[in-house]
């Protein structure tokens, strides 16, 4: 299946904007913990109040960003 987000990190991959990665695989890892999340936040959420959503999410997209994104400086 050739997701749109896999089209869009295939585009980012070919102008260098991205490390070499396989796309499909950078989809659903891109994707993963933000399911999580939300299977966290239905089945848990009401004995683990605890977690901060937005929080988590923010997070796992600054890491990941910045994980993809290609070093400018070499």
């Amino acid at each position: 299946m050739n997701s749109i987000i896999e089209k869009v990190i295939q585009k980012g991959i070919e102008k260098k904007e991205f490390i070499e990665s396989d796309p499909r695989i950078t989809a659903r890892l891109l994707l993963a913990p933000i399911i999580l999340e939300q299977i966290w936040k239905y089945s848990l959420g009401p004995v683990d109040n605890e977690n901060d959503s937005e929080l988590f999410i923010a997070t796992h997209l600054k890491i990941f960003l910045n994980g993809i994104t290609r070093n400018r400086s070499h």
